[in-house]
């Protein structure tokens, strides 16, 4: 029997549940990973993914399309004199359709970065990327996440056995890219 016991008063970090569009007004993501790119359906303001032959006949009757789903800090900004200050970064997955994806592509280097701007009128459901820039040295940010696991969840699914454990980052996987600039085959 081993004595050992892994004490630490550090908490682990909880894995976001939420799926964030940009609020209304200017908002500020930073990137801290790659996107999981799903084919999905829209029913009514909610995404399902397309399962192909086992997709329900009434869901993929519905137009499909490409959305990007990436692990992110949304910034929590204040304002003070002279400006405003990034108070913490909270843990989201921001939702790319692909003409924002192709928009954020040629910036996309070491994660995490780049910081997106991002702007939203009131009662509006679009939103645009106001500007793209590198991440500040010396922000704290949340720890880079799977995405994949959260979205099972989100879309009442289990993931097939052994695919991935809560949390569990994936390894890395050559990106196949066609006409379209998606993979349509994911």
């Amino acid at each position: 029997m081993s004595n050992h016991v892994d004490w630490t008063n550090t908490p682990p970090p909880c894995l976001p549940i939420r799926i964030e569009s940009p609020p209304p007004g200017e908002s500020w993501f930073c990137l801290l990973g790659p996107w999981a790119g799903a084919w999905v359906h829209w029913i009514g303001p909610r995404s399902l993914p397309c399962q192909g032959a086992d997709c329900q006949a009434v869901r993929h009757r519905k137009p499909v399309d490409w959305f990007g789903y990436t692990p992110a800090a949304l910034a929590d900004i204040i304002p003070c004199s002279g400006g405003f200050k990034i108070k913490q970064w909270d843990r989201v997955i921001l939702p790319l359709s692909r003409e924002k994806a192709a928009e954020v592509l040629p910036h996309l280097g070491r994660f995490p970065g780049p910081v997106l701007i991002c702007a939203k009128a009131a009662g509006k459901r679009v939103w645009t990327i106001k500007g793209i820039k590198p991440l500040k040295n010396g922000q704290v940010l949340p720890e880079p996440f799977d995405p994949r696991p959260i979205l099972y969840r989100v879309w009442g699914m289990r993931p097939p056995e052994g695919e991935l454990a809560e949390g569990e980052l994936p390894p890395d996987e050559p990106e196949v890219i066609h006409r379209n600039g998606f993979d349509k085959s994911r």
